[in-house]
């Protein structure tokens, strides 16, 4: 049987932990003995057994005879150093598997192909970069994090002319089927980030009521704490940050994180890091998702793209244009109502079409 077939087997096990694995990669493994898979696992949580482990402890004792004379297929290269668990390469070499199949060479530089190394020389067959494209997917949240940044993702909804919302009035662009679709995304990732004036004038509560899945830490850039005490966010017993530049104290379910310019993008994803968030969805507004664009400072963008022309309801000098991002268009996926959703990449250093998304077509 294919590789390829067993690799996308392993990328499904690594998606199953999710956020649990928090600034470590996600990663699937199964073990494979005359093209039958007799053992699979993956890396279910921060600190907990890697995959390879789980996938060996998983085979049966009737079968354990068998590994030796298995092929072992892992999403990332197999670790080669003692960090919170023993190195994998041991493990593998002291199982006796003949050979190991690797999706994705693994960006830490303490390992970067020193695993596949160790492997090799123990006499291990290594082939690796078989199904990549999908097992680097799986690890850019991993690379993020290695460079002490929160993996960013954007996310805002415009009217097909362009506009993102009204200056004096809320308006709802999507409807309840995107709702849904954003409150997975929430669930999704460590934080949502959004900016003061977002929190003053919409007061959102910024949870996951719409999917049941864990609501993320709120996070509010707010410099000189202008965020109203009566808002939602302080005092519905959940969690929230508020980045700001006067004060560090924890007031209940409330801390204030201060930094020294809440305008530097770089130092609020690394006080945000240093934070244990690894992951944050940017919901707005408009200015902070501009910021978090011209700053390049973000690896991900969803754009939830309505039929409505607003400026055929409003005067548009009262409407707030959504921000022009461009990115390469990866996917696109229709909600219902007439409304679709564009999944963007930054691209991270690879040429990029420009779909200036954010203007009308």
């Amino acid at each position: 049987m294919d590789d390829v077939v067993f690799i996308r087997r392993c990328v499904e096990l690594a998606l199953k932990a999710g956020k649990n694995t928090r600034s470590n990669p996600m990663v699937g493994a199964v073990l494979v003995h005359d093209n039958t898979i007799i053992g699979e696992g993956w890396h279910q949580q921060y600190g907990g057994p890697h995959a390879e482990v789980m996938a060996i402890e998983s085979v049966p004792w009737d079968k354990k005879h068998l590994i030796p004379d298995s092929t072992i297929y892992v999403s990332l290269e197999p670790c080669c150093v003692h960090g919170k668990t023993p190195p994998c390469t041991d493990l593998l070499i002291r199982s006796g598997v003949k050979k190991v199949v690797i999706g994705s060479t693994d960006p830490d530089e303490r390992m970067r192909g020193k695993g596949m190394d160790i492997l090799s020389q123990a006499g291990i067959e290594v082939v690796a970069g078989v199904f990549s494209e999908a097992c680097d997917k799986l690890i850019r949240k991993f690379k993020s994090n290695l460079r002490r940044k929160p993996y960013v993702i954007l996310k805002w909804a415009a009217s097909f002319d362009g506009y993102m919302g009204h200056r004096s009035q809320r308006l709802i662009l999507s409807g309840a089927e995107a709702g849904i679709l954003v409150h997975k995304w929430r669930s999704e990732t460590d934080a949502i980030l959004i900016g003061k004036n977002t929190a003053i004038s919409d007061n959102p509560s910024l949870t996951t009521r719409y999917y049941p899945g864990d609501s993320p830490m709120r996070v509010v850039l707010d410099a000189n704490l202008e965020v109203p005490s009566h808002s939602i966010l302080f005092n519905d017993g959940l969690p929230s940050v508020l980045i700001n530049e006067e004060k560090k104290s924890q007031d209940g379910p409330v801390k204030y994180l201060m930094i020294n310019d809440v305008r530097n993008l770089e130092e609020v994803l690394s006080s945000l890091f240093e934070a244990c968030i690894y992951s944050v969805l940017v919901e707005g507004g408009a200015s902070v998702l501009r910021a978090f664009i011209n700053s390049g400072l973000w690896n991900e963008a969803r754009v939830i793209r309505t039929p409505e022309l607003l400026g055929n309801r409003f005067d548009e000098k009262d409407l707030v244009k959504a921000p022009v991002i461009h990115g390469e268009l990866v996917n696109e996926i229709e909600v219902g109502n007439g409304e679709r959703v564009m999944f963007l990449d930054r691209g991270e250093g690879r040429g990029v079409r420009d779909e200036g998304l954010g203007t009308r077509d």
